[in-house]
């Protein structure tokens, strides 16, 4: 596996799918009525995990919400946009059912960050606020985030470390921090280096991919109240 994974818009979509695993399936679940309310299931709101942020940083939400055709999010290009994901306010985002032979995957970008071009990343951090209905045990298939591609119009590049959380969906609202530091390894066994920079975090292109697998069989649907991303650096 190579350090950057060149990813096309056009061909995101089979690019992702080509990581499922196929099993056979059950019955699918029926997933929430978006327009309910979930006062049942949910209590509005989850609290706050603490970073462990020591220096400068800059915290934002994105503006560009799942940039390719993805049937996974109903209607995406009309009914959600990245406000959805912006506050947590119980405005969801939800995919259509994820089974074992369909992942659903949230893609980021525009996120404005204006950091110092003479500073030194030291760590970044995503913050996901999200919950699960269905039958099915659904996972990360992975977290990672994104730059853009140099020269290559409309083209990203899967760029750092991998960020996979190992906790199953809940069905209650859940906050996950998934994190890496500024420059490193893909993986443990400290292959393919990595360095971000502020040209890199900067650009409207960076953004952060999640992709949400069934673990067995069965169905669910995923929902995501919001995803932001914390940049720590410091001024040499």
């Amino acid at each position: 596996m190579k350090s950057l994974l060149h990813v096309s818009r056009v061909h995101v979509t089979g690019f992702l799918v080509s990581l499922l695993i196929f099993l056979s399936c059950k019955k699918d679940a029926s997933p929430i009525d978006p327009s309910q309310s979930n006062a049942a299931l949910l209590e509005t709101g989850v609290a706050n995990l603490a970073l462990p942020i020591l220096g400068d940083h800059q915290t934002r939400t994105a503006t560009l919400f799942n940039d390719y055709p993805d049937r996974m999010w109903p209607d995406n290009f009309n009914r959600f946009n990245a406000a959805n994901l912006a506050v947590d306010d119980d405005s969801y985002v939800y995919s259509g059912k994820v089974t074992t032979r369909k992942s659903a995957q949230v893609f980021l970008q525009g996120f404005g960050f204006t950091i110092p071009p003479e500073a030194r990343i030291d760590n970044i951090y995503v913050r996901v606020i999200r919950f699960k209905k269905g039958n099915g045990l659904l996972k990360d298939g992975f977290a990672r985030l994104n730059k853009h591609l140099n020269d290559v119009q409309g083209a990203i590049a899967l760029y750092g470390a991998g960020m996979v959380n190992s906790d199953y969906y809940s069905s209650q609202e859940t906050e996950v921090i998934y994190s890496q530091t500024g420059s490193g390894f893909l993986d443990t066994k400290q292959e393919y280096p990595y360095l971000w920079t502020p040209a890199m975090i900067n650009d409207p292109d960076f953004g952060v991919i999640i992709n949400t697998i069934v673990a067995t069989s069965g169905s669910a649907v995923v929902y995501y109240d919001l995803v932001e991303i914390t940049v720590e650096f410091s001024i040499p």
